[in-house]
């Protein structure tokens, strides 16, 4: 369908995403207010931070870039509705996850509350977990993910069910160049394709993740090519890998304002 596929990646301020757009990416996406304190309802204070902050990201870009946030299902749909409607104004590519995924009509309730694209899906499993999203007309994006969702072929069948919906698919993932470029072939021929999520590594002082694979995909002013090889397009670098073996984290992990990875 296409011989080169639009990417964003993740921004925490005004400052980085000056310094992507520099580079030539012309999407990003940026959390929405972090976790609440107390584990209850954000405060108004919270609420108007974020605003600040993701209005200052629009302010520094301008209009010629596409921003997302994402939400990580942390609100209630009330308060999504709230956050939604307060980020209007800044012409949202899309808003992820604004609500958990466990109940479609909340969702449902949101996005039929904004006039911004609602995403969501990296939490949903096989075709059967998007089925009532879809019937719902719950989401104007969805959000497979390959590692998770149930690998290529799931995914191609989760997309042809939401072109009939009239959805378009942006792939989740904040993984390695494995995943990457799984996605990026699953991107290459689903018509319904809209935009893929990378991750750059080096912001999680993880910058050797990318040598895993022997020559990483290949982005370049804001779109990732599409390798010729065979298979998914990549080679492991087994060395590098034996470098870095799996470490099992029993803490959930969090983001600092800095962007990098604290553990509560």
């Amino acid at each position: 369908m296409r011989d080169k596929v639009r990417v964003y990646t993740h921004v925490s301020d005004a400052d980085e995403a000056r310094a992507l757009v520099d580079q030539g990416y012309d999407a990003l996406k940026t959390l929405s207010a972090g976790p609440s304190e107390d584990g209850g309802v954000w405060a108004r204070d919270d609420l108007n931070d974020a605003v600040r902050r993701i209005g200052g990201i629009r302010e520094e870009v301008g209009g010629g870039v596409d921003i997302m946030v994402d939400n990580h299902g942390r609100f209630t749909p009330a308060e999504a509705i709230k956050m939604g409607r307060m980020l209007e104004p800044f012409d949202l590519y899309f808003f992820e996850e604004p609500v958990p995924p466990e109940d479609v009509r909340a969702l449902k309730k949101v996005s039929s509350s904004l006039n911004v694209p609602v995403a969501t899906g990296e939490r949903l499993f096989t075709r059967f977990g998007f089925k009532d999203v879809l019937e719902s007309h719950a989401a104007d994006i969805i959000q497979p993910d390959p590692c998770h969702a149930g690998g290529l072929s799931e995914v191609r069948r989760i997309a042809a069910m939401a072109e009939a919906y009239f959805v378009r698919v942006a792939p989740h993932n904040p993984l390695g160049p494995v995943s990457t470029a799984a996605c990026i072939q699953i991107d290459a021929c689903t018509p319904n394709f809209l935009i893929q999520e990378v991750a750059l590594y080096d912001r999680f002082g993880a910058d050797w993740v990318k040598d895993f694979v022997e020559e990483p995909i290949k982005i370049e002013r804001g779109y990732a090519e599409i390798p010729d090889k065979p298979g998914l397009g990549v080679e492991l670098n087994l060395d590098a890998i034996r470098e870095h073996p799996y470490t099992p984290v029993d803490l959930p992990r969090i983001y600092k304002e800095d962007g990098s990875i604290t553990e509560w």
